[in-house]
């Protein structure tokens, strides 16, 4: 199958490619499996399509999809790698969609509209193509969450929204939106098994749980806007084993790295311990010498340079001193390890040990 023979796409750090695990997968898989219980029989535009894979997915369910890409490479690799007869992919920019008026039923638009700032006309690219009835289904990072808190600067995007700035450029085009909130989370998931009752979600920090709406500080908004009424969508949770997530990969690799600095370390000493042998026994060298010298002038310039020696061997143990002090602060283990740390002085010695640090 070609799926499998086409070689991949290098991950460019932005651009989400199949091959990738971790959180980016867990956020980009989630948002189209939640659209591809939008689309079926419906003719779907993805729009900024990428590797191919979400148009693919899409695909098993929609009666047509049409994958849009502003690059022409990245285009020719899904167009050889993903084949369906209800599938096919074209070059195209999101301000200026290659497709006729209204000739779509479903837009799908994932992270697109933070990579470019023209998104009046994104907008009206959308209601051109879009059948009366047709809805869209897009997803923005929040400036706020994703960017000014976190102090990310993310060097592909051009112009991010706020919450607001989101909401009200769909409600200026679309008589209906409704926003869902999106973020990688950790905690403990309760869910009816018929899809009945009301959701209610809680935040739990420093022993205490309060009730909220929605995801607290969400990286990603996802929104569905109409001018008819909005579908129904399947809310709920895609799951991945603790011991497969990327922080717990981030854990291990830290630990790699400190178990290697250790070894690093405890060579560095066998190594010490070989070259303080041989200064000591040079160091006797020098001393028996010393003692056997009968002339005054041979005695103290023999006595000068005991102690010169001795200094640059002091001198020499305390550079590797600090250059072992250098390797494990600048390391990530060290600055992976950071909350534990914290944790640990914490407990010890309360809110003075941490203003300590």
């Amino acid at each position: 199958m070609n799926d499998q023979l086409e070689q991949a796409l290098p991950f460019t750090g932005e651009r989400f490619v199949p091959e990738k695990l971790g959180n980016i997968a867990l956020e980009h898989l989630h948002r189209y499996h939640l659209a591809r219980g939008l689309v079926t029989n419906r003719v779907v535009l993805d729009i900024a399509c990428g590797e191919g894979y979400g148009s693919a997915l899409l695909a098993d369910q929609a009666a047509r999809v049409i994958g849009v890409d502003i690059d022409a490479q990245t285009v020719d690799h899904a167009q050889r790698k993903y084949t369906r007869p209800n599938l096919e992919f074209m070059v195209g920019d999101c301000v200026a969609i290659p497709l006729a008026d209204h000739s779509v039923d479903i837009i799908v638009s994932f992270e697109t509209i933070e990579h470019h700032a023209e998104h009046e006309q994104m907008m009206h690219e959308f209601k051109r193509i879009l059948r009366p009835n047709g809805c869209v289904i897009i997803s923005s990072p929040d400036k706020k969450y994703y960017s000014e808190e976190t102090g990310f600067v993310n060097e592909f995007h051009v112009k991010e929204l706020y919450r607001d700035q989101f909401s009200d450029l769909l409600s200026k085009y679309f008589a209906n939106v409704r926003l869902f909130n999106q973020r990688i989370a950790y905690g403990s998931a309760i869910f009816p098994e018929d899809r009945q009752g009301e959701f209610q979600n809680y935040y739990m920090s420093h022993n205490s749980v309060v009730p909220m709406q929605g995801v607290r500080h969400p990286y990603y908004h996802v929104a569905l806007a109409s001018d008819a009424d909005l579908p129904a969508i399947g809310l709920g949770l895609m799951e991945q084993p603790i011991d497969e997530s990327e922080i717990i990969g981030s854990w291990r690799q830290a630990m790699a790295e400190k178990d290697a600095l250790v070894d690093r370390l405890r060579n560095a000493v066998a190594q010490a311990e070989a070259d303080r042998a041989a200064d000591q026994e040079r160091a006797a060298q020098l001393a028996r010498q010393v003692g056997t010298q009968n002339n005054e002038t041979h005695y103290w310039k023999s006595v000068a340079e005991l102690e010169k020696y001795a200094v640059g061997v002091l001198r020499r143990e305390i550079d590797a001193l600090r250059q072992e002090r250098k390797a494990i602060l600048s390391s990530n283990s060290w600055r992976l390890t950071r909350p534990l740390r914290l944790v640990r002085r914490f407990m010890k010695h309360g809110m003075k040990g941490l203003k300590a640090r």
